[in-house]
């Protein structure tokens, strides 16, 4: 019996694991309580080195031992009197809550998966609980399985812009994901259902976990990614040649620096060599190329959409009715916050003081997203005619074009949209149905009982949970019946 865990340290996927000891520490045959020396004490329920080799072969990965790093990783786990609390009763019996339990670091014996087996190794856990006889999935591993569909769903999409990282003046050419919309509600929701063991692993044993989760996640997805994309490029497959005895292909030479970046996003590696000032300029330059982007996807606030429907007091011709877009601030914390677009360009001071938190520059981020937004919606370029835009006018056609379209548009690129209710609701599901009610009398002796006397049928059409009367249906337009069409069953 083996439960399996997976932690990140330092940016790195580590495989750990709880099994039954030999002799339970709480059976009385062993001494209780740490030993008196410095340092953490090994975990009495580690699964050891064998044993997470033998998963991971079985698992079909094909990698030779030597491959994997094993080593000996601190994992702050709760305790009670000096005792370490497992994951499940099928390893060991818990101590009496007798009482409160804290973190302490204790030793585990981890394996470092190489960069590729990580995502084989996750793939091969997604959507199980046992990975074999005796080998359970623990609640992190089948977290990290959720968390690498959500990067290789952004992947898909192409949810991710190329960028520079420089750590400790070594600078690396990687892929970020870029987060907006519906996509930083569902990393919201992944952040919130992460287990604490996720972050229990530590290099130092002197330091308690102190990364959020939220930063956790967004490491893991920014690594994951940058694998993804990196791994479906022509160089994917050159570590593998240089593993079977290939000499390694000579680097190229290059025009310029941005040339150099381009090249290593497609390496492995993706290490930049050159002169630090000139590495630095080129940071900056992709840091502006990106800002816009980086404006909307980092706001506490997105740009929302709200369809109004015509005022019914104003008269106008069939076809020529006045629909209102309006551009409102939804705040990304709370949907149902809702600023208007014409307060956020001068803010009364309740308002100012909603769009000053988490340092967000209201009209920057404004010109940045109706900019963007007026390309998928040419409508919206009429609204920024104005010198303070709040919103556009649409005629019918236009607003039936936005209902069935652009609304689409503008929710995949990560914008809010409003729309009015019997669209998104009960109204656009409307369907003709027809219902029976079927009466029998009660049976009695004689002759002379046929068919209609047996069973009746009252037959009604209905339009969603509207009956329709016989006068409705007689003046319906003959050739939108759909009970005349051709093939279709006679209704009287």
């Amino acid at each position: 019996m083996i439960i399996l865990h997976a932690g990140i340290s330092e940016d790195r996927l580590l495989l750990w694991g709880e099994t039954p000891a030999t002799q339970d520490p709480l059976s009385g045959g062993v001494r209780r309580g740490r030993p008196k020396t410095a340092g953490p004490s090994p975990f009495p329920y580690d699964s050891g080195r064998d044993n997470l080799l033998k998963v991971v072969r079985e698992a079909g990965l094909a990698y030779p031992d030597h491959a994997y790093d094993c080593q000996t990783a601190i994992a702050w786990l709760p305790t009670r009197k000096n005792h370490p609390l497992v994951s499940s009763p099928l390893i060991s019996e818990s101590p009496t809550p007798s009482a409160p339990a804290d973190l302490s670091p204790w030793q585990v014996t981890a394996l470092c998966l190489p960069g590729p087996a990580e995502v084989e190794w996750l793939c091969a856990c997604a959507g199980k609980e046992l990975l074999a006889p005796g080998v359970i999935i623990g609640k992190d591993l089948a977290f990290w399985t959720q968390a690498l569909r959500f990067a290789g769903s952004l992947t898909a999409r192409q949810r991710f812009l190329p960028g520079l990282q420089e750590i400790r003046g070594t600078y690396r050419a990687l892929w970020e994901p870029v987060l907006s919309g519906s996509d930083s509600d569902m990393a919201a929701r992944l952040t919130a259902l992460m287990p604490r063991v996720c972050r229990s692993l530590t290099p130092d044993p002197a330091s308690c976990p102190v990364l959020p989760a939220a930063k956790v996640l967004e490491d893991f997805l920014r690594r994951m990614v940058d694998h993804l994309v990196r791994s479906s490029g022509p160089a994917a497959a050159e570590p593998a040649q240089v593993r079977r005895g290939r000499p390694a292909r000579k680097t190229p030479g290059f025009d310029s620096l941005h040339d150099q970046w381009l090249h290593a996003l497609q390496t492995p590696d993706g290490l930049l060599a050159g002169d630090q000032g000139e590495l630095a300029q080129l940071l900056e330059q992709i840091q502006k190329w990106r800002r816009p982007i980086s404006v909307t996807a980092a706001a506490p606030f997105r740009l929302c959409f709200r369809l109004e429907e015509p005022e019914e007091e104003v008269p106008s011709a069939p076809g020529q009715e006045q629909w209102f877009v309006r551009y409102l601030l939804q705040a990304a914390a709370d949907p149902s916050l809702l600023i208007p677009v014409r307060e956020a360009w001068n803010p009364p001071k309740p308002t100012a003081a909603l769009l000053r938190a988490g340092e967000f520059h209201a009209k920057e981020y404004l010109l940045v997203s109706l900019g963007q937004s007026a390309r998928l919606c040419p409508g919206l370029a009429a609204g920024l005619q104005t010198a303070l835009p709040d919103g556009h006018l649409l005629d019918t056609p236009g607003a039936f074009d936005f209902l069935t379209e652009k609304a689409l548009l503008l929710e995949q690129a990560g914008f809010g949209v409003m729309l009015p209710a019997w669209w998104s609701g009960r109204g656009a599901k409307m369907r003709l149905s027809a219902r029976a009610q079927v009466k029998s009398p009660k049976m009695a002796g004689g002759s002379g009982i046929n068919l209609d006397q047996i069973v009746r049928f009252d037959w009604q059409l209905a339009l969603g949970d509207e009956e329709l009367s016989l006068a409705e249906l007689r003046n319906w337009p003959s050739e939108n019946r759909p009970w005349s069409r051709s093939g279709a069953n006679g209704c009287s």
